[in-house]
C-alpha cells in the first residue's frame, strides 16, 4: 500500500477515486489553501489540476491516454464537468441547466455523466467532439445518470434517486437507444459499470426489498449474493476479465469490500487485423470492408466462434445479402489450423485518429466469452 499524498492542505486529506491501465491515479485532495481540487498522482508525484475558475474541483475518472473528467465549480459559482487533458481544463458545460457533472471516460475520449436540463430534470449525457447529447430516460421516468461507458461507446446508468427512493430501473444506451436493464424482483436498479463484453454491474432490490449487486448479460440479470452471514451488497465495477468489486455490508452497516470471480471469464484470443499486412492501416472514411482473423491455437478453436456476437471496436460482422455474417474458414497462417476470417464495415469501426490499437469481443456458440486486440495505424482518407 502506497501513500499517495495530499497536494498541501493543513487537514492532510487526499481521496484516489480513479486508475488507469498505466498507474495514474486521479482523486481530490485538500490544498495549502484549504480548498479541495482535483489531482493526478504520476511517478510519485502529486499535480494539481485546478479549477473552472472556481474554489473545488473533483476528478473522477481517467483514460489510458491520461485525459481526466470531473467537476468543478467555474467563477460563477455553478458546477460544471470538465475534461482535463495535456494540460488545460475545459468546461464541457450543460444540457441547458446549471449544473454538470462527469462520471466517467473512455479510451477513445467519450465522456459520460449527468447534467440538469432547461426544465430542472437531470438526464445523463455522452460528451464527444466537442458536442454534449443528451441521453433521455426511461420510458416513465423523469430523471437519468450516467456512470460508466466501454470502449465500444455503450453507456450504463440508472435513476438519480433509485436507491434512496426505491424506484427507476438500471439502463443501457446503445446506438441512440436505451435499454431497460429490469431489476432483481424488487422496484430499483442502478448500473454502475460496464466492460467491453458488455456485461454490465450494478446494484438492485429484490421482492424482499434488500438491495443486493447484480451481474447483466445477454440480457439476464444475476444475483451477486453477499459474504457469508451479510445482509446486502452492491456492484461498483468490472474489468475486461469478468471480475467484480463492490461492497457487501453487515446488518450493523460495516462495510466490506469484495471481489466477485463468479462472472464468466473472458478467453484472450489471437487475432489478425488485416490478414498478412502490417502495418494495419486503416482509413476510416472508406466505405469498405476490414477484414479479421481470429486464430486458433491448441487451446481454442477459432471456428467456433460465433460471428453474429463478434465486434471489432464496436462494429458488427457485416452480412450478405442472404442476411449470413460475412465469415469465412481459411488458415491465414499457415499453421495447419483453420481460422475464421469475417469482415466488418470500416465506417462502423468505433476508432479514432489517435488510435492505436482496436479491441475483438465475441462469444462462441457455446457461450464462452473472448476477446483478442491488435494494433491499427489510422491513416488519413486519401
Amino acid at each position: 500500500m502506497t501513500d499517495l499524498g495530499t497536494l498541501g492542505g493543513q487537514f492532510d486529506r487526499g481521496e484516489a477515486i480513479g486508475i488507469n491501465d498505466l498507474g495514474q491515479v486521479v482523486g481530490d485532495s485538500t490544498t495549502t489553501s484549504g480548498a479541495e481540487h482535483a489531482f493526478l498522482w504520476q511517478n510519485g508525484a502529486m499535480t494539481d489540476l485546478g479549477t473552472l475558475g472556481g474554489g473545488f474541483s473533483v476528478a473522477e475518472g481517467i483514460n489510458r491516454s491520461g485525459a481526466v473528467v470531473g467537476l468543478s465549480t467555474t467563477s460563477s459559482q455553478t458546477t460544471h464537468a470538465f475534461l482535463w487533458q495535456n494540460g488545460a481544463m475545459t468546461d464541457l458545460g450543460t444540457l441547458g441547466g446549471a449544473f454538470s457533472t462527469a462520471s466517467g471516460i473512455n479510451n477513445l475520449g467519450q465522456v459520460v455523466g449527468s447534467s440538469f436540463t432547461s426544465s430542472g430534470a437531470i438526464h445523463a449525457f455522452l460528451w464527444q467532439n466537442g458536442a454534449m447529447t443528451d441521453l433521455g430516460t426511461l420510458p416513465g421516468e423523469v430523471q437519468s445518470v450516467a456512470l460508466g461507458i466501454n470502449d465500444l461507446g455503450q453507456v450504463v446508468g440508472g435513476n438519480n434517486f433509485a436507491f434512496f427512493v426505491g424506484v427507476g430501473h438500471a439502463f443501457l444506451w446503445q446506438n441512440g437507444a436505451m435499454t431497460d436493464l429490469g431489476t432483481l424482483g424488487g422496484t430499483f436498479s442502478t448500473a454502475s459499470g460496464i466492460n467491453n463484453l458488455g456485461q454490465v454491474v450494478g446494484v438492485s432490490n429484490t421482492s424482499t426489498g434488500l438491495p443486493y449487486a447484480f451481474l447483466w448479460q445477454n440480457g439476464v440479470m444475476t444475483n451477486l449474493g453477499t459474504l457469508s452471514g451479510d445482509f446486502a451488497s452492491q456492484a461498483l465495477g468490472i474489468n475486461n476479465q469478468g471480475q467484480v468489486v463492490g461492497t457487501s455490508a453487515t446488518a450493523s452497516g460495516v462495510l466490506h469490500a469484495v471481489l466477485w470471480t463468479t462472472a464468466a471469464l473472458a478467453t484472450t484470443v489471437s487475432i489478425d487485423i488485416k490478414p498478412g499486412g502490417l502495418p494495419n492501416a486503416i482509413n476510416l472514411g472508406s466505405k469498405g470492408l476490414t477484414p479479421v482473423a481470429i486464430l486458433s491455437t491448441a487451446t481454442f478453436d477459432a471456428t467456433t466462434a460465433n460471428p453474429a456476437t463478434v465486434k471489432l471496436a464496436g462494429a458488427p460482422v457485416a452480412l450478405k445479402a442472404n442476411g449470413q455474417p460475412m465469415a469465412s474458414i481459411q488458415d491465414v497462417n499457415g499453421d495447419g489450423i483453420p481460422d475464421l476470417v469475417l469482415q466488418v464495415s470500416t465506417s462502423n469501426l468505433q476508432l479514432t485518429a489517435a488510435s492505436t490499437t482496436a479491441t475483438l469481443t465475441g462469444q462462441t456458440f457455446g457461450g464462452q466469452n473472448f476477446q483478442g486486440t491488435d494494433s491499427v495505424l489510422i491513416v488519413p482518407p486519401s
